[in-house]
């Protein structure tokens, strides 16, 4: 989202080693086709500052909160339960992470509708953990 906190810190990043990535979604849960649960379409959850996405969109379904996120996980068995936008915002993380040379070391770090993905180099050593 233009001018969030998220937007400016990946702004800030400048490391040809460094991806930073999100997908268009209010939630990932967005990017799972509605059909999965038998919806044609996900409801329409008006922002609210009190109250998530999530939780909008369990009220409006009316399903419990709690569980809900394993329910609907367990129903996607295929990429075809996933829509275009979220399976290429995962295929480009995908390509980042399998045109690192063998010789880095992944560290992940994830904060909500981001990923971030830091390639450490070894340079030199022979075992252990980089920086040490």
């Amino acid at each position: 989202v233009a001018g969030s906190k998220k937007t400016r810190i990946a702004q800030t990043v400048r490391n040809a080693n460094v991806l930073i990535t999100g997908h268009p979604f209010v939630d990932v849960w967005a990017g799972i086709r509605p059909k999965v649960i038998g919806l044609d379409a996900w409801p329409d959850i008006p922002y609210d500052p009190e109250v998530t996405w999530k939780e909008g969109l369990c009220a409006a379904l009316g399903a419990q909160f709690e569980g809900f996120w394993p329910r609907l996980r367990n129903q996607v068995n295929t990429f075809a339960d996933l829509t275009p936008e979220l399976v290429g915002a995962v295929e480009q993380l995908i390509d980042f992470v399998a045109d690192s040379p063998r010789s880095e070391r992944d560290i992940w770090c994830k904060a909500p509708d981001v990923m971030v993905r830091r390639r450490w180099r070894r340079r030199g050593r022979t075992g252990g953990r980089p920086g040490r």
